[in-house]
């Protein structure tokens, strides 16, 4: 599995700049990864929307696993985002999944109480595994 960064478009560290993500395909699974510590600018947000969507629908099953493991912070904007995607994939007969997720994030997304309506995993491998059963 080779990663393709995305990140060589971006000037490091300029405020409201787009996401650094790396993007690559394992087992007809689309997988990005975050290279961020925070997801909460617009401009990081609509990087991510941008570039994984534009990769995972081109799939013939649209499946897409997220590793936000370096992410920290996360805004309203992009719980939103991330339901928005799913809801996307799933009308496609794809899905998402949400990899190696920070104890921060995670309180996030149980208090919202999002962790019951998107899956999250331990490992990559473990939301590949379970995207590929979907």
């Amino acid at each position: 599995m080779a990663e393709k960064p995305l990140d060589d478009w971006m000037e490091e560290g300029s405020p409201g700049a787009p996401a650094r993500l790396a993007i690559s395909d394992q087992d007809g699974v689309c997988i990005v990864t975050i290279h961020e510590d925070e997801m909460i600018t617009q401009s990081a947000i609509e990087s991510l929307t941008h570039h994984a969507m534009n990769r995972v629908l081109r799939m013939a099953v649209p499946r897409l696993a997220i590793d936000i493991q370096k992410v920290e912070a996360v805004s309203s904007r992009m719980l939103g985002e991330l339901i928005a995607i799913q809801g996307d994939l799933r009308g496609k007969s794809g899905g998402l999944a949400l990899a190696r997720m920070s104890p921060a994030v995670l309180e996030v997304f149980v208090v919202t109480k999002l962790d019951r309506r998107i899956p999250i995993f331990d490992s990559v491998a473990e939301a590949v595994e379970s995207l590929d059963r979907s």
